[in-house]
């Protein structure tokens, strides 16, 4: 039962379900060429904020204007719940600017 919870996000929903419709809208978002890691860094970013709000952002406008080094910190600023900044989100936005940051070849 243990191994089942780990498979499932905090709102029960499948991880890897969730990780695939991320991955459809950072497809159908973004216009612009970008690694696996920058890949990577927005699908974790769109598990957490959602489609919708990924659809919105500023940080997608900018980088649609292949102002690639302002994603970084456009991710930095995703770390409030319901208004509050929350630690857990400041880590892994860190982790995401990070990754996004970390060379490797180009995808289309």
């Amino acid at each position: 039962r243990a191994a089942m919870t780990r498979d499932l996000d905090e709102h029960g929903k499948p991880f890897l379900q969730k990780r695939q419709g991320a991955l459809r809208t950072v497809n159908a978002y973004v216009r612009v060429p970008v690694t696996h890691n920058q890949c990577n860094a927005l699908i974790s970013l769109v598990c957490s904020i959602g489609e919708e709000a990924f659809r919105r952002s500023t940080l997608l406008h900018l980088l649609n204007q292949r102002r690639y080094t302002a994603v970084p910190d456009q991710l930095r600023r995703w770390i409030r719940k319901r208004g509050a900044i929350v630690p857990d989100l400041i880590q892994r936005r860190e982790q995401e600017a990070a990754l996004w940051s970390t060379p490797d070849a180009v995808t289309d």
